[in-house]
């Protein structure tokens, strides 16, 4: 991201400055902005993991973004390391799908989220974000600044 776009002093764990910038100015998902996901200690494989998990960590380190197929997780030894693997995939894949970080945001706020705790590190800076963009001078509250779809009449 360049230097024109980030705040001074923002929180460097957050993982912001790994993010791209879409062409309407929103928060878009790189691959370094998930190999940062990965890199964490709760997904970095235990001393006791299984060859088929230290394997699938080291393979979405070097692609983010690949498939893994379903065998893969059940070839991991570990019942605790599938769940968690499962949790990270769909949250990826939430964040792909989602196109932008302030999108993906607003969904993991509905029910049947992936998990509080994603959607409290996402909060850093996805809703910032929305209000630094807003053109609202007068209104900077969230109704007003998240994209909507215009209804018809």
């Amino acid at each position: 991201m360049s230097e024109a776009v980030k705040p001074a002093g923002f929180w460097i764990s957050s993982g912001y400055d790994l993010l791209d910038r879409s062409a309407d100015g929103r928060l878009a998902v790189s691959e370094d902005f998930i190999r940062a996901y990965l890199s964490r200690p709760e997904m970095s494989p235990p001393d006791e993991a299984c060859d088929a998990e230290r394997a699938l960590h080291a393979s979405l380190l070097a692609t983010p973004s690949r498939s893994v197929a379903p065998a893969e997780l059940a070839a991991l030894a570990d019942a605790d390391a599938q769940e968690n693997f499962a949790i990270f995939l769909r949250f990826r894949d939430h964040l792909v799908k989602s196109g932008n970080l302030e999108t993906a945001y607003i969904g993991l706020l509905r029910p049947g989220a992936i998990c509080w705790t994603v959607a409290t590190m996402l909060s850093s800076f996805a809703p910032p974000n929305c209000f630094s963009a807003c053109r609202k001078r007068r209104s900077r509250t969230a109704a007003s600044c998240w994209p909507t779809k215009k209804r018809s009449r």
